[in-house]
């Protein structure tokens, strides 16, 4: 399994956001990234147009980098891991 931003990384709004993510194939994954009607599809079916179109907004949003959110959120991030491995 490969670990996919839905939106991509470079968008630092949505980069670190877990709703940002889900868990693909390898094939899957190649496809997402080489077929991007598809994998809107598939992103949009699999979290749901809602949080889909909610992600999409923030992804286009200009946020600066901002070191104490990008600090708390690898300690949520490393805290959710540890839960699940």
């Amino acid at each position: 399994m490969d670990a996919n931003h839905i939106m991509s990384r470079r968008h630092l709004a949505t980069r670190w956001n877990v709703d940002n993510g889900n868990l693909l194939c390898f094939s899957c994954h190649r496809r997402f990234h080489d077929d991007p009607t598809w994998g809107a599809d598939l992103a949009e079916q699999d979290v749901g147009k809602e949080l889909y179109d909610k992600l999409k907004q923030m992804a286009y949003q200009i946020k600066p980098f901002d070191r104490v959110v990008y600090e708390v959120t690898l300690v949520e991030l490393n805290r959710m891991a540890k839960e699940i491995g």
